[in-house]
């Protein structure tokens, strides 16, 4: 027997009525049990949904960082368990969990609707997360159908197709930037401040998740724009924003997205799903690096970490030849060991980073080079 709380135990209250850390806590002070056995009866169905900052992409990586945003709250029939306020940092040193959140209904498939949508609508931006992948899993043939196991979601990862940022998506993330950009200006003293991105010829030039995005679109007031594709035209209305939240009417379709200015480009979250956006005016070379994904673009490649850590290990030395795939380092994180390979065959340029060292996601770690001169 595990003596222990365990993390489901909200479930079980759900289901109860009863609050179990109460009465453990009951117990440690010597005091009996509020209820005997027969006082216990279950009432409807609940589900919880552990929500960690982790990289699916990534088989589930840690993905510690900087949380710029965060907003999950409970409401009539779904709980949230959290330490996260509305910013906070979720630390390498720790279990990356950052909430629970646990659905009630008088049935699992009224439960299990309502925890999907409530994911759908839970903010977390700033670090990666596995709630996309919750979203999905939830509604796969096996969740619904109550036919589970121990197996499932690596196979259900497996077959899972990546998330494709469709048309539609790109053109509203984009008209999103540019409103987020216009409507800060509306205030302005004349018309060029007002309307903020319009150009002679209006396109927005962006990198969507590192995607270049380009639409061309018609500039009305800094409430009102429209999309001009071929023979088509999508006009796109700010109805509402304030300082997170941003509300567009497409066509009678009301979106709602939420959002970070962040290091100068905007993190939208829209649906559950998160998407980095940023101006893109001139292919730099770092930019075409991030486009791209070439390990050696243009004789050289940096190796960035893919979560925050400790350097425990250097396997390589400055001039040293390495093939695809071999281990560079060794970055522990959550208590877990991490290979760093290379992504191709090249030379150690130059070791950013020394044994011992914590490290931030996304910081620099070894530079590779094509060639020695």
């Amino acid at each position: 027997m595990n003596t222990r709380i365990q993390v489901e135990h909200p479930v079980t209250e759900m289901v109860t009525g009863i609050d179990i850390v109460r009465e453990q806590i009951h117990i440690a002070l010597g005091k009996p049990l509020s209820w005997g056995q027969n006082d216990i009866h279950l009432s409807g169905h609940a589900i919880e949904a552990r929500i960690y900052a982790e990289d699916p992409e990534k088989d589930f990586l840690p993905s510690p960082g900087d949380v710029c945003l965060h907003l999950g709250t409970g409401e009539k029939g779904l709980r949230v368990d959290t330490g996260l306020a509305d910013k906070g940092t979720i630390s390498s040193r720790f279990d990356p969990m950052v909430s629970k959140v646990i659905a009630y209904a008088s049935n699992r498939e009224t439960a299990r609707k309502k925890l999907q949508q409530y994911l759908k609508n839970y903010v977390l931006l700033g670090v990666k997360t596995n709630i996309p992948f919750l979203i999905d899993l939830i509604a796969s043939d096996e969740f619904v159908s109550g036919k589970t196991h121990t197996g499932l979601v690596g196979d259900f990862q497996n077959r899972r197709e990546k998330s494709v940022l469709h048309e539609a998506d790109r053109q509203l993330l984009a008209m999103a930037y540019v409103f987020c950009n216009a409507a800060e200006n509306n205030d302005g003293a004349d018309i060029w401040q007002q309307i903020g991105l319009w150009r002679l010829i209006p396109t927005t030039n962006l990198l969507i998740n590192g995607t270049p995005v380009s639409e061309r679109y018609i500039y009305h007031n800094a409430r009102h724009m429209t999309i001009e594709q071929a023979r088509d035209q999508t006009p796109y209305h700010l109805i509402y924003k304030d300082n997170h939240s941003l509300r567009i009417d497409v066509k009678g379709n009301i979106h709602t997205l939420y959002y970070q200015t962040l290091n100068g480009e905007v993190i939208f979250h829209h649906q559950g799903h998160t998407a980095r956006v940023r101006p893109f005016a001139h292919p730099g070379r770092e930019t075409l690096r991030e486009i791209n994904k070439n390990p050696v673009l243009e004789g050289e490649s940096m190796i960035h970490a893919p979560m925050h850590g400790t350097v425990i290990k250097i396997n390589v030395r400055p001039n040293e030849k390495v093939n695809k795939g071999d281990t560079l380092m060794i970055l522990e994180s959550m208590k877990m060991e991490n290979k760093i390979t290379a992504t191709a065959k090249a030379f150690v340029k130059t070791i950013i980073v020394k044994q011992g060292d914590m490290v931030a996601d996304n910081s620099p770690l070894i530079e590779l080079t094509d060639s020695l001169s």
